[in-house]
């Protein structure tokens, strides 16, 4: 069994490597990530044009709305975000506006 410190740093890597088998695999293994690695794991599916990316997009805007209270302006934003996010995944702007919606 690996400790939860290991499985991050695992989860870490294969992000930053693109590849989402391994990703996937890890956040499973994991149980639970924060919504904030969640959205990672979106960027990544979205970089490396994996087709898994639009179902957990919309698992990531329904995580969103549960775990938070976010408003409707910001949830409008969020899908606009990943939106971009799908068709552009190298837009640091879309990053940049998801990520604040979890980190502040």
């Amino acid at each position: 069994m690996s400790s939860s410190g290991e499985l991050l740093t695992r989860l870490g890597q294969a992000i930053e490597e693109l590849d989402a088998d391994v990703a996937l695999a890890t956040a499973r293994e994991m149980g639970y990530v924060s919504l904030y690695d969640a959205l990672r794991l979106c960027r990544m599916l979205a970089r490396a044009g994996d087709p898994r990316y639009e179902r957990a997009a919309v698992r990531w805007m329904l995580r969103l709305e549960s775990e938070t209270d976010a408003s409707l302006p910001e949830l409008e934003l969020a899908a606009v975000g990943l939106g971009v996010l799908a068709r552009a995944p190298q837009s640091e702007q879309a990053w940049d506006a998801l990520a604040a919606l979890v980190s502040g």
